[in-house]
């Protein structure tokens, strides 16, 4: 039975998980920095349209500029922000998707070195990815189990 929600423990491997979540989020803001050099371009090239056209430095249009430019700008901080905070959140449910059927198996590993094999296999929640470890790691635990009976059966 799972535990509720505000119960569950979803930093279960750190050392995987804070690096992991970084990644996504530097990610995230490194493309909203692009972004943003790119309409910074774009406004840079208003300006010097303006010189261009001949107007003067305290002309309107270079006002105006300014002004959408330091909306936009404020619009992009917010904007990065919050996708870094969406990004990170799910970055967290989705490490923990990863990092949990590898701490389980470390688990079981651990359990192994203590009791037989058939008390050690496996099973991974349905949402979890390497369903095919869970697997794998039972199908290894009963060939060592038959190995272990046929040693026994030879001695």
């Amino acid at each position: 039975m799972k535990p509720p929600f505000h119960r569950r423990k979803f930093l279960i491997n750190t050392d995987f998980q804070f690096p992991f979540i970084a990644r996504m989020v530097v990610i995230n803001l490194l493309t909203m920095a692009v972004l943003f050099i790119g309409l910074y371009l774009i406004f840079y090239r208003f300006n010097f349209l303006g010189n261009e056209l001949g107007l003067e430095s305290g002309h309107r249009f270079y006002e105006f500029v300014r002004e959408q430019f330091v909306l936009i700008s404020a619009l992009f901080v917010g904007a990065a922000l919050s996708s870094s905070i969406v990004l990170a959140v799910y970055a967290i449910f989705l490490s923990h998707r990863i990092a949990g059927p590898l701490e389980n198996l470390k688990l079981r590993f651990k359990e192994l070195q203590e009791n037989a094999p058939e008390n050690c296999k496996t099973t991974f929640r349905k949402d979890d990815f390497f369903h095919d470890l869970a697997g794998a790691y039972n199908e290894h635990l009963d060939n060592v189990q038959k190995l272990h009976d046929e040693a026994r059966k030879d001695t």
